[in-house]
């Protein structure tokens, strides 16, 4: 007797709702009992892709991918089979710099939140560079850190380890900050060394840390306090991540920062960027395209 698991149904027609493509990819030797299984739980016309037959999960979703035009990065995989012969999980996370979502008791309704909830983290912070993930059973996740095909152009340095180029405006933010690091301002060669010192102060990129420069001066013109130096917002981005005491964060800046004057400008930049919600957060219905692959 096989039975839809009971939280299956409803996410399925939350996501549908919402706009959410999704697919089936499976390598189950019978495509005719699979079909049939669909369309006995009712769910057969809410399927966007169907890929069943017996190959790799990998090949599954490539051949979505080229079906439906959604990048890797804005798919997600959910399995319940994680390594191993039979595992999909890490195969497919590690080969093709997508998340999957390890599910060992099916697509419950706990598993697929926690799964969003990391991606979500894995796309905004720019982890997606490092390379795909797994979202494991306790909710941790496991990056793989290989290259990915990146989205932007990038310049392929001598050890073969594609590192995004920066403009001039990028750049400066990458020299204003390694001058907050180190106590002095010069020119700072664009390497993945650099890339991932500049992510571990900041917790973002210089390309983040310009888009959000941007959107402050078109949305924040009344504030004249906000976008006078690019080094209060590197400082304000450097409290986010670390979340430390004002102490321990002037003690980190080069060059010498009272406290009095970090919270000034860490209070002021923290609330405009708070202010930029309406501006740069949507939900999945409202054009955001998340794409869903079970089974």
């Amino acid at each position: 007797d096989i039975r839809m698991l009971p939280d299956a149904l409803p996410m399925i027609n939350t996501f549908k709702a919402r706009g959410i493509k999704i697919a089936i990819a499976s390598k189950i030797g019978s495509k005719k009992l699979a079909m049939h299984l669909l369309d006995s739980f009712q769910i057969l016309d809410k399927i966007d892709y169907i890929e069943i037959y017996p190959n790799e999960k990998t090949v599954h979703i490539k051949s979505i991918q080229a079906k439906s035009g959604v990048p890797l990065q804005r798919m997600i995989l959910f399995d319940d089979l994680r390594d191993g012969r039979y595992g999909n999980c890490v195969s497919v996370s590690s080969t093709l710099g997508m998340v999957s979502v390890h599910c060992p008791y099916g697509i419950r309704k706990k598993a697929v939140q926690k799964g969003l909830e990391q991606y979500c983290w894995w796309l905004s912070s720019e982890a997606w560079c490092l390379g795909g993930a797994v979202v494991e059973e306790d909710g941790s996740m496991t990056i793989f850190r290989q290259p990915v095909l990146p989205v932007k152009p990038v310049l392929k340095l001598s050890s073969a380890i594609a590192v995004k180029a920066l403009n001039l405006e990028e750049q400066q933010f990458a020299d204003i900050g390694f001058k907050i690091m180190l106590g002095h301002r010069s020119r700072v060669a664009w390497n993945q060394h650099n890339s991932r010192r500049f992510r571990a102060t900041f917790g973002a990129s210089p390309t983040v840390c310009l888009a959000v420069w941007r959107k402050l001066k078109r949305h924040s013109a009344s504030n004249h306090a906000v976008c006078q130096f690019k080094d209060h917002l590197l400082w304000t981005m450097m409290w986010l991540k670390e979340y430390a005491s004002e102490q321990a964060i002037c003690n980190q800046i080069k060059g010498g920062l009272v406290e009095k004057t970090l919270r000034e400008w860490v209070k002021t930049y923290v609330r405009a960027i708070s202010a930029l919600a309406p501006h740069v957060v949507s939900a999945p219905h409202s054009g955001q395209t998340y794409f869903l692959t079970i089974l």
